[in-house]
């Protein structure tokens, strides 16, 4: 059994929907799902740093309360049933598929591309995955509470939970700015 934790951050809002209807897993970076930062002394200025961000583009538009919110949230799971997409082999596959696109992606491109890939690796080894971890951009300094240490530990990792069955959430946080 694999079990693992991370943090979410989005508004009051969605917290209080995720609550009465659950998680709906949404197109990202690395493929479809739910992504939550994975547990780390930076987890929660990651969660809060990607609400600052969002808010500052207009993505919580037609929440009624905005506030910052982090959920806490265990997944617990089969160890088959993870997926690590910074493996090397699987790294060197999705970088041979970038490469033969020879353009600038788009963000809904490179979803396509790692939702293709991830379903392909499903089909052959006939194992759902729900939870791959990739590591991604943290958000700019300028949203963040405290700058991730990027040079000194690289891209922070992030759970990217596919089941969202296998979500528990341990406990939520309104943050005040």
């Amino acid at each position: 059994m694999l079990i693992m934790r991370g943090t979410h951050g989005t508004t009051v809002a969605r917290v209080v929907k995720v609550k009465t209807e659950g998680f709906k897993p949404d197109k990202g970076r690395r493929g479809t799902g739910i992504y939550f930062w994975a547990e780390s002394s930076y987890s929660r200025d990651l969660a809060i740093g990607w609400w600052s961000y969002r808010i500052s583009i207009n993505g919580y538009q037609g929440d009624n309360d905005t506030r910052c919110a982090i959920i806490y949230g265990k997944m617990e799971i089969n160890d088959n049933e993870f997926l690590n997409l910074e493996d090397y082999d699987i790294k060197q596959a999705i970088a041979t598929i970038v490469y033969q696109k020879n353009k600038e992606l788009k963000k809904y491109e490179i979803a396509a591309i790692y939702d293709a890939f991830i379903k392909k690796v499903e089909e052959k080894s006939k194992i759902f995955f729900k939870i791959l971890m990739a590591c991604v951009d943290a958000p700019a300094p300028r949203f963040m509470r405290q700058s991730y240490p990027t040079d000194a530990l690289g891209n922070p990792q992030c759970l990217i939970v596919r089941d969202p069955k296998c979500i528990d959430i341990e406990k939520d946080e309104t943050v005040s700015k």
